[in-house]
Order: structure tokens, then C-alpha cells, then sequence
């Protein structure tokens, strides 16, 4: 059985942790179980096409984990600016 799509899980997550273990389920999902209609992909998942190209890899390379980038960008902005409220739109909220 699939899993919900990834936002509507994602929006019962109780915390960070099972937040990112939904993302994580959903990576699954979608690369290496869901079939793809886009150019070339045949109804194949990702991790299919990719060995349908010769891959010989280990498949968790389907299971790239989700990051969240919050802590990085708030970081970032710290570091790389002597004014945070310079313009960046690097903490840009959007709904």
C-alpha cells in the first residue's frame, strides 16, 4: 500500500522526528515505488529507470533523507551578513 501524499502526512507530523520519518517514507515511495510518466520513465519509479540506465548501486540510494533547511538558512543568514535585515529573503516566510 502507498503512502499518503507526503504534505498531508506531513501535516499530521507531531514533532521534527516523525516529521522527518514521514519525508523519509514518502522518499520511498516515491523513488523507488511509484510509477513516473515523465520523458523516458516508461511507468517505471526512479530507482527502475536508473538501473534500466545500468546503475549497479545500492537501491538506498532512493532513500535520500529529507533535510530541513531552517537551522541552515537561519545560520547562514547569521554568518554571511553584518545586517539581517539587509533585503535577504532568505527567512522568507510564505503561505
Amino acid at each position: 500500500m502507498l503512502c499518503r501524499p507526503a504534505p498531508k502526512a506531513a501535516l499530521q507530523a507531531r514533532n521534527t522526528e516523525e516529521f522527518l520519518r514521514l519525508g523519509t517514507r514518502w522518499a520511498y515511495v516515491y523513488n523507488a515505488l511509484r510509477p513516473h510518466s515523465g520523458v523516458g520513465m516508461r511507468q517505471q519509479p526512479p530507482l527502475a529507470a536508473l538501473k534500466g540506465l545500468g546503475y549497479t548501486g545500492r537501491d538506498e540510494i532512493a532513500l535520500f533523507p529529507p533535510i530541513l533547511l531552517d537551522p541552515i538558512s537561519t545560520l547562514l543568514l547569521l554568518l554571511l551578513s553584518r545586517d539581517p535585515e539587509s533585503g535577504s529573503d532568505l527567512l522568507a516566510h510564505h503561505r
